[in-house]
């Protein structure tokens, strides 16, 4: 071997590590100073809370695991940490801040890598495949990202950052399988994909599924090109074959179709078939609707990352035009996706989609944001190309051709200012560059070309200068944006009284007895906290969505949502892109003004009914009300200067599933359910309101006690006869008796639990739903909800 090769391969190496070193290190600075970049309230907050929660209440693999802390037993908890390794970190026995970073880092490397590696697999060069992986990391990723302000998705659901490196790496794996000869190769590929798939589903289902259209159409087109053999179509069959047969027999079609007829977040009109197969209906929609008013990641040159799009469309055209093989054709599929969905964002924000609307435009944006930054970067050189084409071109050999090409360089240039210029003006939204950080850029940048310069004289003379220059820009930026000084103090409540009692009267464990949940309702009568700046989107929810900044700036705290939950304090209220159908519309009509719009991700109460809430399970109540509707006790109040009291009220005999029903009133529909729970609110202890007959009985249970188990309870009761408990846990189908104990569930105002038994009863109760489940169980429950006119 010769002794030149490995010095030669330090010299290529030597620019790229130095680079990711020197970023990193600055990222990790960023972090410290923007630590709400990580995990940002509300979303990455409670995506966040969803993986702590699950390491104490849920059951490894379990696609849906339960838990009675937020929305009285939440039916749908599905970002699962077990093979997601910067999920995995928040286990960490390490300081919170710390376990944060950590966590991101782990994310910010594998999209690092699965991008450089899809990048090579299309046929990229190393230095391309690296610059689009640091513009993806520092445009898109956090601390940096709050420099460019474009949409801060990762610091909302980083767990989308694993589900698109697997995704990545996924699609290097099948492009390569059965290309090589040898079989072993092919089969280790082959297990490497499924692997892959398998982590991706169990991390994050419904994300993962739609964060895969990009991946479809562009793998697809690239497989078609390449026009692969029969062996090789052989290999790829097989490996999209076994995800298929996974997909059917751990009946996960149910498992996805129950959940979209279950949410509330699915839209309930039907499909608009007669607009979307109308010609003229397009053309009216694309001339009288602007799909810049909702412009998330869509080509609206307003928004500061349409500049990011603009590179790369600029980028896969000139692909198209200077390139053959994988590039064309991935430039291609990438033109035609996004043309495609900004016709899809027309008929979505339209609402022509009806349920399928709740795969949403922006998730198939995201899907392709690997592919944008890959061509945006291949843009940046391509002036340089162009001009190097024409200057190595003899002068007198010179004719028409080539001053077109000096011509398109020089465009491709301009464009190339102004789309740098449009992204890095005004960082952080309202700051300047100052003549003394542009100084220190330049300075750090002299001293790295110094620095390399001594190396090349005084060690290997083969180091590359295109890579050190090309690779120097984003540590400099990262610099330079640090230079700033932008940073963010974060106020944290160290005194708590109010969340400490609950603490200790309210939180739960895993074998510890269930104590009720807490509601918070703000009243906010003088309008301190119910305006801003997206009234129009958040309708009726202002106060709720206002008051967490609100609360936050002057107690530390918002008393409500994660900063209960992460203190195991449960509450009847919930937040997520999943929560369910029914559990709204018993809100909407017990516990809302008339006439009031609300939000589907929140599930929230607006109006104090305490008969109603004790029915439900509510002990405690969150309030900046002075008093509440029926005899209560204070259990503490705090106050701030500025900002209103607020306090703790206990309700006098909630349900703690003890509640024994001995009369049941039958109601068809969810409307007539409400109107039967108002008229006997006040025995609600006594009567419950069904669906189907039930007889009266005269045995009310005794020593009952409901018990928190890993993704579901244990309910202990004894009697004398036929006897039923109402349980303050959302019903489903779902909802299984574990243990062959003699109980019957079945549903009872609107959404909760009804279980009947005869004598004693120890019965444990899961929700099962998810792999290898019987998952039709979610599909009866939409069946119930159509039935009830939900």
């Amino acid at each position: 071997m010769n002794k030149a090769t490995p010095f030669k391969t330090y010299a290529h190496a030597l620019p790229y590590v130095l680079s990711w070193s020197v970023l990193a290190l600055l990222t990790i600075v960023g972090m410290t100073r923007l630590p709400t970049a990580l995990y940002t309230p509300i979303d990455g907050d409670w995506a966040k809370w969803n993986v702590e929660a699950i390491f104490h209440f849920g059951k490894v693999f379990d696609l849906s695991p339960h838990s009675m802390l937020a929305g009285m037993g939440s039916m749908y908890f599905p970002n699962l940490p077990w093979l997601n390794p910067g999920a995995l970190a928040l286990a960490l026995p390490i300081e919170d801040r710390a376990k944060d970073i950590v966590s991101y880092a782990i994310y910010a490397a594998e999209l690092a890598i699965s991008i450089v590696l899809l990048a090579r697999v299309i046929g990229f060069s190393w230095l391309i495949a690296t610059v689009a992986a640091q513009i993806y990391l520092y445009v898109l990723f956090p601390p940096f990202s709050e420099a460019f302000q474009t949409y801060n998705w990762f610091s909302l659901a980083p767990y989308y950052a694993h589900v698109a490196a697997v995704l990545n790496v996924a699609m290097v794996f099948i492009l390569m399988c059965g290309s090589a000869p040898d079989w072993r190769y092919n089969l280790m590929l082959g297990a490497g994909f499924f692997a892959l798939f398998i982590s991706g589903f169990l991390s994050a289902p419904f994300t993962f599924i739609f964060a895969m259209p990009a991946y479809v159409v562009i793998g697809a087109v690239l497989v078609m090109t390449r026009r692969p053999s029969g062996t090789e179509w052989a290999w790829k069959m097989a490996l999209l074959g076994s995800c298929l047969i996974f997909v059917f027999t751990s009946d996960l079609i149910d498992y996805f179709l129950g959940t979209v007829v279950t949410v509330g977040r699915t839209p309930s009109v039907p499909i608009a078939w007669d607009k979307l197969l109308s010609i003229d209906a397009w053309l009216h929609l694309f001339r009288d609707h602007s799909l810049c008013a909702h412009p998330r990641l869509l080509l609206c040159v307003n928004d500061r990352g349409a500049w990011l799009l603009i590179a790369a469309i600029a980028g896969a055209a000139v692909a198209i035009v200077t390139r053959r093989g994988d590039i064309r054709a991935v430039a291609w599929a990438l033109i035609g996706y996004l043309g495609f969905v900004h016709v899809y964002a027309y008929a979505y924000q339209a609402g022509w989609l009806g349920p399928a609307g709740v795969l949403s435009s922006v998730f198939l944006m995201l899907s392709s944001w690997p592919f944008i930054c890959i061509f945006a970067a291949a843009v940046f050189f391509e002036p340089f190309r162009l001009i190097q084409i024409y200057v190595s071109t003899d002068a007198e050999a010179r004719g028409r051709r080539h001053l077109v090409i000096l011509l398109a360089a020089v465009l491709v240039a301009a464009l190339l200012a102004l789309i740098v210029f449009k992204m890095l003006g005004h960082p952080y939204g309202s700051r300047d560059y100052r003549a003394v950080r542009l100084i220190t850029g330049g300075a750090v940048f002299g001293g790295l070309l110094l620095a390399f310069e001594l190396i090349r004289a005084y060690w290997n003379p083969r180091i590359a200068f295109r890579p050190l220059v090309v690779l120097s820009i984003f540590p400099i930026l990262a610099l330079v944006h640090l230079s700033l000084g932008v940073r963010q103090n974060v106020r944290t409540a160290h005194n708590s009284p109010l969340r400490d009692y609950l603490r200790e009267h309210a939180s739960i464990a895993v074998g510890k007895p269930f104590r009720g949940y807490t509601s918070t309702v703000w009243v906010d009568k003088n309008g301190e906290f119910s305006t801003g700046p997206n009234d129009a989107a958040l309708q009726d929810l202002r106060r709720y969505v206002y008051g967490l900044a609100y609360f936050r700036d002057r107690y530390g705290e918002t008393f409500t949502d994660t900063d209960l939950w992460r203190f195991h304090i449960p509450t009847f209220e919930e937040y997520g892109e999943w929560t369910s159908v029914q559990a709204h519309a018993f809100a909407a009509k017990l516990f809302t003004p008339a006439g009031f719009r609300l939000h589907s991700n929140y599930l929230r109460v607006f109006t104090i009914d305490s008969a109603v809430l004790r029915a439900v399970g509510v002990r405690y109540i969150l309030t900046d009300a002075e008093a509440i509707d029926s005899p209560a006790t204070l259990r503490g109040s705090v106050g701030a200067e500025g900002a209103p009291t607020v306090r703790l009220f206990e309700l006098v005999n909630p349900n703690l599933g003890t509640y024994s029903p001995t009369h049941f009133v039958k109601a068809a529909s969810a409307d007539e359910i409400a109107q039967r729970i108002r008229e006997n609110k006040d025995r609600l202890d006594q009567v419950a309101i069904v669906t189907d007959d039930l007889a009266s009985t005269t045995a009310q249970a005794r020593n009952v006690v409901m018990t928190i188990e890993r993704d579901g309870v244990r309910i202990q009761a004894s009697t004398d006869g036929p006897t039923h408990i109402l349980l303050p846990l959302q019903f489903s189908h779902c909802l299984v008796i574990v243990n062959a104990a003699a109980a019957r569930l079945s549903r009872a105002n609107l959404f909760q639990t009804l279980m009947s038994f005869d004598r004693a009863v120890d019965a444990r109760i899961e929700f099962q739903f998810g792999l290898f489940a019987n998952n039709a169980c979610r599909r009866r429950d939409g069946l119930d909800n159509k039935a009830l006119g939900l």
